[in-house]
């Protein structure tokens, strides 16, 4: 009789955060959950401050809190939290364990260096098809944070998944932007500053790596497989195509170059980078329509923001389901009870009730009982507010009731994405309240788009 474990992985870098659910036995690894991976930044100026930024804490948080709500779905008999790069750099490490540990029930193991590039080889070889590529393997392991490079052994003298040295270096996609490619896009200046910083940490790798040995060079990270997908000229990204494909170097340094000097509105074009994730701020009748038109008519990733427990209130119960419904089925996120607060580094940022009482903002067959009226099987409403960050390459404005133009001027001055489009009240805001002139607004500019 076979048996078996069912472990988690969780790998918190300087960029993202990644869980894995697996069942193991004697036979070997079967996925229960499909791989689940966050964008949180929690490197975000550590570069400079040394310290965790509260807002950086707040999204590794909200991820935790999502992957708790998958591990009470799927037990597990064990479970691994490792803490990488930007930890190990942070004053305030010790709040950032604790808050981990509170959500998650175990407390981050906050890996060295040497033993982040071990795990990397063991797990970029493991799945090496061995009879057609070359030992000794180069593993580069390019985070947000930081490098690893790894090589093995030869195969004869020693086991080619075997680590014979490795170095880990201070440099990542993270850190070399914030230190040195501040301009979007980056001058000449800027990138020669960075490939001198770059140059002189890999001069100190090949100190202790023989990187010369290297008969097969294996990358791994995200960086490594958004720039093979766009080198493939891949449409949108597909793990599946891009796992074990082969790179030719110089296809490698002509897919870099050509995308360094691009500016952030061009690569926001590509999929293969962003998905087309949109944020409509304001769920009222326009924001909910602009919404629904970006869905369904141009099939982009969209997420509209309410502050109000029901989308469109006041409007009528048929129309109101057949908006969310199409928007539901078409892969849209509605998010009520939830406020913007500030406008930065591409993100939008909201505050978001996630009290047990919150109403689920899909359901439509519930009535939305008048303001003076009391429901007295009502749960009592409380405020549980959680700070969360939206990626986005575009942001529609659609404030209804209120004739204020100042978030969309934010916005615009943060440059918190490729385009930034001001509808609804918020743009007329000399007569606020014309329903007709607002969805009017909204169609036109959602097929415009």
């Amino acid at each position: 009789m076979t048996t078996s474990v069912t472990v988690a992985g969780i790998d918190c870098g300087t960029n993202s955060i990644r869980l894995k659910v697996a069942r193991v036995d004697e036979n070997g690894m079967t996925e229960i959950v499909p791989r689940q991976l966050k964008v949180i930044r929690l490197g975000q100026d550590v570069d400079k401050t040394h310290r965790f930024a509260d807002e950086a804490l707040e999204r590794a948080y909200t991820a935790a809190r999502e992957f708790a709500d998958i591990l009470k779905e799927h037990p597990v008999d064990g479970l691994r939290f490792v803490a990488t790069s930007a930890t190990r750099d942070a004053s305030n490490r010790e709040e950032f364990e604790d808050g981990i540990e509170r959500i998650l029930g175990v407390r981050p193991e906050v890996i060295p260096g040497t033993e982040e590039a071990d795990l990397s080889f063991l797990g970029a070889t493991s799945v090496v098809p061995r009879t057609d590529l070359k030992p000794p393997y180069l593993v580069v392991d390019l985070g947000g944070g930081s490098t690893e490079l790894v090589i093995g052994g030869d195969g004869e003298n020693a086991p080619a998944t075997q680590v014979q040295a490795a170095y880990s270096m201070n440099i990542g996609s993270v850190r070399m932007t914030e230190r040195h490619l501040k301009n979007d896009p980056p001058t000449a200046e800027q990138i020669e500053e960075a490939y001198r910083d770059i140059d002189e940490h890999i001069d100190e790798a090949f100190r202790t790596v023989p990187a010369g040995r290297a008969r097969t060079i294996i990358g791994v990270s995200g960086t490594v497989t958004t720039m093979t997908a766009l080198a493939m000229g891949l449409k949108e990204y597909d793990h599946s195509l891009v796992d074990g494909y082969r790179l030719p170097v110089a296809e490698a340094y002509e897919v870099d170059d050509r995308f360094l000097a691009m500016t952030r509105t061009e690569r926001a074009e590509y999929k293969t980078i962003h998905p087309g994730r949109i944020d409509v701020v304001g769920g009222g009748a326009v924001g909910l329509e602009t919404a629904y038109w970006l869905a369904t008519e141009h099939q982009r990733k969209v997420t509209c923001v309410e502050m109000l427990e029901h989308f469109e209130e006041g409007a009528c119960t048929a129309n109101r389901g057949h908006l969310i419904h199409y928007f539901e089925a078409e892969g849209g996120q509605l998010i009520n009870c939830a406020r913007v607060t500030r406008f930065e580094n591409g993100h939008v940022v909201i505050a978001r009730n996630r009290a047990k009482a919150v109403p689920d903002p899909y359901c439509t067959w519930a009535p939305i009982i008048p303001k003076n009226v009391e429901n007295p099987l009502a749960p009592k409403m409380t405020n549980e507010e959680y700070i969360e960050q939206l990626e986005a390459d575009l942001v529609v404005m659609a404030i209804g009731n209120k004739g204020d133009d100042q978030p969309f001027l934010s916005a615009q001055q943060e440059m918190v994405a490729a385009e930034v489009h001001n509808i609804g009240d918020s743009y007329n805001t000399e007569k606020p309240g014309n329903m007709w002139q607002a969805t009017k607004a909204a169609y036109n500019l959602a097929i415009r788009i």
